[in-house]
């Protein structure tokens, strides 16, 4: 999947006033020549860290979205218009990475 298409960083806002955490994530959403999305995400401090990753494909939009984790056997649902709006809220431990495979239902 990441051999060829497109990527783009991501921007981690603050999850709350005061929390700068956010600075310690690095993120990006990556398309893929056959249209899958993926979201790739990592909290690179030897702390904890919270922030929000906003995702701005139009294609989620009033549609509910399946979060499969590449990485391990988790899966998520969550509103593709809050991953838009407010983003997905990351509450990740130290060095924390996931890949997850954005799926709108």
């Amino acid at each position: 999947a990441f051999h060829t298409g497109i990527w783009q960083l991501l921007d981690c806002k603050a999850a709350w006033d005061g929390n700068n955490s956010n600075d310690n994530f690095i993120a990006m959403s990556w398309r893929d020549d056959d249209g899958r999305l993926y979201l790739v995400a990592v909290n690179y401090s030897s702390s904890r860290s919270q922030c929000y990753v906003q995702l701005p494909e139009q294609e989620l939009v009033d549609r509910e979205c399946t979060l499969k984790d590449l990485l391990s056997d988790t899966t998520y649902t969550c509103s593709g218009n809050d991953m838009i709006l407010r983003g997905l809220y990351l509450d990740e431990p130290a060095w924390k990475s996931f890949v997850f495979e954005v799926k709108p239902e």
